[in-house]
């Protein structure tokens, strides 16, 4: 079973919270700013995944211990790093292995949904008008820009989905149903919060086996968010170099 206590209530609360943000703050803000945008949507999901997170542990915290006392704040902030999937305790050099792992599971992935992706939009073709909104607003112009996207991918992106998909929503169904059921439900909310129906399906097929290897590597949410970040750079850097190269 997954290091998480909290039952699928702080899950679905999570969740109700998370979507309310995305079509209300996050469509408002990314139709202002694409890139400010996304900053902003992606740290309202985090806030979406944390507060259920943090009322839960707050109170459920041990006998006596108050997380506004400077020295127990520490063991109660490193109590929910621990269950979401952050441990650093286990050292470097198990991180370090986690993050490889995370890496070659992103690229398999992007490999593996190639097929599942003309699929589903040969089910559900997109208009021309989709593919020129994606290519013109995730685009990087200029090396600048091209490293602030990779930057927001591996900071922003990955790890804010991955807290709000993986530790949070994973964690709690698998500790409500079980440890199929849990992957399941955390893998469609993770399609679902894109709210892209064109990328429904490949989104799903990823986000299976992010959330499946996030359970074989002992819930250490170092591998998905790897992976999700590994995923994004490469489709930023082939929009980024497609242009140039006459593509």
């Amino acid at each position: 079973m997954p290091r998480a206590t909290w039952p699928i209530g702080v899950s679905v609360t999570a969740v109700t919270t998370g979507l309310l943000l995305l079509v209300t703050v996050g469509i408002l803000t990314q139709s202002i700013h694409v890139f400010g945008g996304l900053v902003v949507t992606e740290f309202s999901l985090l806030m979406a995944a944390l507060l259920p997170v943090i009322w839960w542990t707050s109170k459920n915290k041990p006998e006596g211990e108050f997380f506004l006392q400077p020295r127990k704040s520490t063991r109660w902030v490193s109590r929910i790093a621990e269950e979401l999937g952050l441990r650093p305790h286990r050292g470097l050099q198990s991180i370090v292995t986690d993050i490889l792992v995370g890496v070659a599971v992103g690229l398999f992935t992007l490999v593996a949904t190639i097929p599942v992706t003309f699929l589903w939009r040969w089910l559900l073709p997109p208009p021309q008008i989709y593919f020129d909104i994606m290519s013109e607003s995730l685009t990087p112009t200029s090396p600048v820009e091209l490293v602030l996207w990779i930057i927001l991918m591996i900071g922003v992106v990955g790890f804010c989905e991955e807290v709000f998909a993986r530790g949070v929503i994973q964690q709690g169904a698998e500790n409500h149903y079980n440890r199929w059921g849990g992957l399941f439900f955390g893998a469609g909310l993770f399609a679902l919060i894109h709210l892209d129906p064109f990328r429904f399906a490949p989104l799903l097929f990823m986000s299976l086996i992010w959330g499946y290897m996030f359970q074989v590597r002992g819930w250490s949410l170092y591998v998905p968010w790897a992976a999700h970040a590994t995923n994004n750079i490469v489709a930023i850097v082939v929009l980024y170099w497609a242009p140039l190269i006459g593509l």
